[in-house]
């Protein structure tokens, strides 16, 4: 195996690792470790999904109230696909996810499971610990979600289904979930990439892999 082989290989397991664990520290509230795999400097960062835009600090800072008062979303998330600049230092990847929430509705506990893909950005950068020579190492700089569809279910098969629904206007890609969201104080933006918007898919995408050749 050459050298520059080798070096992608090492990029992508490093990459796929850092994307798996970011997720397992927002869902176990390990906000120092979350903040460690974003970008140090946060005027650079930008997570942009169903309840929140802006920097990683802020993220941060919206996730502990969510989590105090809020759903409590867990993440299972698949890295497919990771493409990289041709100089090596920026990368931007794919992956499947499912989203898992619990909310009670008219009584009755409910299952919401969201799925989509999430789309990072993600930059090497001098390792802040530079004394220790580890030397360059992966930074997340941004995440998108796109939405594709979701389930609710009781979580006792024979409890009742419930009398009220999701707002007709809302998007079919992520209905529930905004109506769940809304219900606990965090509405949500009904203009999100989804796949009942062809358009907005592309669009993503096509910002991806443009800021890959900048």
């Amino acid at each position: 195996m050459t050298n520059e082989r080798l070096e992608r290989v090492i990029d992508l397991v490093e990459i796929k690792d850092l994307l798996v664990r970011e997720k397992s520290y927002r869902d176990s509230l390990n906000w120092t470790a979350l903040r460690e795999v974003w970008h140090p400097d946060a005027s650079r960062t930008n997570i942009n999904i169903s309840w929140y835009n802006g920097d990683i600090d802020g993220f941060i800072a919206g996730s502990k109230v969510m989590a105090e008062k809020g759903p409590k979303a867990r993440h299972d998330i698949n890295p497919v696909e990771v493409h990289f600049s041709s100089n090596n230092k920026k990368a931007s990847s794919e992956s499947n996810v499912r989203i898992r929430n619990r909310t009670e509705i008219e009584g009755t506990w409910y299952d919401i499971t969201s799925y989509g893909r999430f789309i990072n950005r993600l930059e090497k950068y001098q390792d802040q610990d530079q004394d220790k020579g580890q030397g360059q190492k992966w930074y997340m700089v941004k995440f998108e979600a796109i939405y594709d569809n979701e389930t609710l279910t009781p979580t006792f098969p024979t409890d009742k289904i419930p009398s009220t629904r999701p707002p007709v206007e809302y998007r079919e890609s992520y209905n529930v979930l905004a109506w769940m969201m809304e219900r606990t104080g965090f509405p949500i933006s009904q203009d999100m990439p989804g796949l009942d918007r062809p358009e907005t898919v592309e669009r993503i995408m096509q910002e991806a892999f443009a800021w890959l050749k900048a």
